[in-house]
């Protein structure tokens, strides 16, 4: 009998750690995203984006506010989240490789990669390539020149990629906005 007590024991003790092992972390991870203005629970991340920026939850779109015309200044910024077994220096290297295929020569004009490299945000690693270029079509520029910003984050197996979108006369007025907006960044 008393032996029967400690083997229920000690299966209890094994069912409670098991528990807390997965209940904690999941609070602690509600806990965490929940204190920002905006999170995807399911995948794990979070940040606070720019202040009266338009949220399109269906696409992980978060575009600008309207100016006065009502109209918006045709900025956004897009989030998407995979999972790799790439370190960062593999991803920056995959990201330039994109750069030298044909897509950039045959369907665009003026392209200008800007700037590339690593940088930390919010104390993880990440790569950000900044460029510029005008969509052509049949050889003719169909728009005017946009700037992009792509950056990837990574944190253990996950990969959050960010695209900072505008026209090239926009870029400047929201850089910062969105530089503060991931500065708040988190992956749990």
């Amino acid at each position: 009998m008393k032996k029967q007590l400690i083997i229920v024991g000690i299966i209890v003790v094994i069912v409670l750690v098991a528990v807390l092992f997965i209940v904690i972390p999941d609070v602690q991870k509600n806990f965490t995203l929940s204190s920002l203005k905006y999170f995807d629970y399911e995948n794990g991340w979070g940040f606070n984006p720019p202040d009266n920026w338009q949220i399109d939850d269906t696409y992980y779109l978060f575009l600008s506010p309207s100016v006065e015309d009502n109209m918006s200044d045709k900025v956004l910024l897009g989030i998407s989240m995979d999972t790799t077994s790439s370190d960062i220096n593999e991803i920056g290297q995959k990201q330039l490789e994109e750069f030298n295929k044909d897509f950039w020569s045959n369907k665009t004009a003026n392209f200008s990669l800007i700037s590339h490299g690593k940088k930390l945000i919010n104390n993880m690693d990440s790569y950000e390539v900044v460029y510029s270029f005008e969509p052509i079509y049949e050889n003719n520029t169909i728009g005017e020149e946009l700037k992009i910003k792509t950056i990837v984050v990574l944190k253990g197996n996950k990969a959050l990629h960010i695209v900072y979108q505008s026209l090239s006369i926009y870029y400047d007025k929201y850089e910062s906005d969105i530089d503060q907006s991931l500065s708040s960044l988190i992956i749990v």
